[in-house]
């Protein structure tokens, strides 16, 4: 596969992650040590004279996902160990690399292609001296959970392809993210230095390129039909975790289907979507906890909505009013009233 013509994909810097710099060295085998800590273990030879051996890396870390950046400077074969625990989407910005991967190969040349390397697979490449990368490096399992959690089905690392067309579809849109992950951590101060928020973006980053891959065709493995009893356990793992920053993967992972499966027969069985029971849940919670407030604990609405997750106060407030038929602050004063008879 070649996938070095037509328009190619601007990064708009000369180098991601300039701000988070770990390698600058001519030397090979102090290069050679400090990729193999990035990555794993490898074989690195330098094509001809090492003299225009220049490796550069910069390196960012999105909790369970990590950016880098790596240039060698001069043309170099790169022979990986099998990979055991992780994916690495490799994204070439610049220059040329010819890999193999098992079976499969494929030529770059220019920014229009990534490169999918694999666990479990013989993987063989050769850089141009002017080939840089940046590489999205998800553990298997991270990624393994989040087809599951969108498709409800985990492909084999043979089944991925080993080229991403950078141009199209989906793919392009999730470039587009990647781009602006790197402009937000080389800015500094954006939501990548959060570090809840930078929870949301490393979700962003791998969940894109999952919805990305889309569904696999072909017959799919059996998964659990969503019955009442898989609604069951959702609704058990929901009330006994209300007090929990918890997502609806999370919630199809304890009712063991995907996303899409517990939205559309959890909606089907219970009449809303998991989370707005999610809402319902803790809205209980509050309620119960405004009925029984000690008067001489001084509790207020706000500390009590908060400690249920509600941070948004006005639109809790509207919500418990659609509940219950009055505000939160009726009720606590109503409490606090039979509290004192």
């Amino acid at each position: 596969m070649n996938a070095g013509s037509g328009g190619s994909v601007r990064f708009g810097m000369n180098e991601p992650l300039r701000t988070r710099p770990l390698l600058d060295s001519r030397d090979v085998e102090h290069a050679h040590a400090e990729i193999t800590g990035l990555f794993s273990p490898h074989e690195l030879i330098p094509i001809g004279l090492r003299s225009g051996f220049h490796a550069r890396a910069n390196v960012a870390t999105l909790n369970r996902v990590r950016l880098i950046y790596l240039s060698l400077g001069s043309e170099v074969v790169v022979r990986p160990a099998p990979l055991t625990d992780y994916y690495a989407i490799n994204i070439v910005i610049g220059g040329a690399a010819d890999v193999r991967r098992g079976r499969r190969a494929i030529a770059v040349e220019g920014s229009t292609a990534g490169v999918v390397l694999t666990p479990d697979s013989t993987i063989d490449m050769r850089w141009s001296a002017d080939c840089r990368h940046l590489s999205v490096v998800v553990g298997r399992s991270h990624l393994e959970e989040a087809f599951w959690s969108l498709w409800g089905d985990v492909p084999r690392p043979e089944d991925f392809p080993i080229g991403l067309d950078l141009r199209m579809g989906r793919v392009a849109s999730w470039i587009r993210l990647v781009r602006w992950a790197v402009a937000d951590i080389d800015q500094g101060s954006g939501l990548a230095a959060n570090p809840l928020a930078a929870k949301q973006v490393e979700d962003l980053l791998v969940h894109g390129f999952v919805a990305a891959q889309g569904r696999r065709s072909g017959p799919q493995p059996s998964v659990r039909a969503m019955t009442q009893v898989a609604v069951r356990d959702a609704r058990e793992y929901i009330e006994s975790h209300a007090a929990d920053a918890i997502s609806v993967s999370d919630v199809a992972r304890a009712a063991g289907v995907s996303v899409r499966t517990l939205q559309e027969c959890f909606k089907r069985h219970v009449g809303m979507t998991p989370m707005t029971y999610l809402r319902d849940v803790r809205l209980d919670r509050v309620h119960g906890a405004l009925r029984s407030a000690d008067p001489r604990t001084a509790v207020t609405v706000t500390e009590v909505a908060l400690s249920w997750g509600f941070g948004h106060l006005p639109r809790f407030a509207a919500a418990y009013r659609r509940r219950f038929g009055q505000l939160p602050s009726e009720t606590l004063r109503r409490g606090v009233s039979r509290a004192n008879r």
